[in-house]
């Protein structure tokens, strides 16, 4: 319960942000999306669970950090990916990333979408995902 409210009032401060980023653009509760990934990592490939993208349509992405390593962001400046699990605190933070809708609509390149993908890990991996979208 403590995880739930948390995380809900981090969604709420985010479309509370965007509405004031953003104020010509109606946004709601409606059109945003949470998802749950179930990544069961039970086989011998090496292929990743996903592959290198950045969500779309969205503005911001939100994804509370999980226990199971896997979920890797790619530095604009270096190239290099960033292990998320290796640096945060698994239940107690969130990741928030820059979706493909944010940059297209501010005109701005200081915003870039985040490439990200989640790697296989050794054990199943559940993650929650909330995009915040434009209805």
């Amino acid at each position: 319960v403590a995880l739930r409210s948390r995380v809900a009032s981090v969604f709420a401060v985010l479309e509370d942000v965007a509405h004031a980023v953003l104020p010509s653009t109606h946004i709601s509760g409606e059109a945003s999306v949470l998802d749950f990934m179930y990544y069961a990592n039970n086989d011998n490939t090496s292929l990743p669970n996903s592959t290198p993208h950045v969500d779309s349509p969205g503005f911001l992405t939100v994804v509370p950090v999980s226990n199971t390593p896997g979920l890797v962001l790619l530095d604009q400046k270096t190239h290099s990916w960033i292990h998320v699990e290796e640096l945060y605190e698994p239940y107690a933070d969130c990741v928030v990333f820059v979706a493909s809708a944010l940059p297209e609509l501010l005109g701005n390149k200081d915003f870039t979408p985040t490439t990200h993908a989640v790697l296989r890990g050794r054990r199943p991996r559940l993650s929650m995902v909330y995009e915040l979208r434009a209805s």
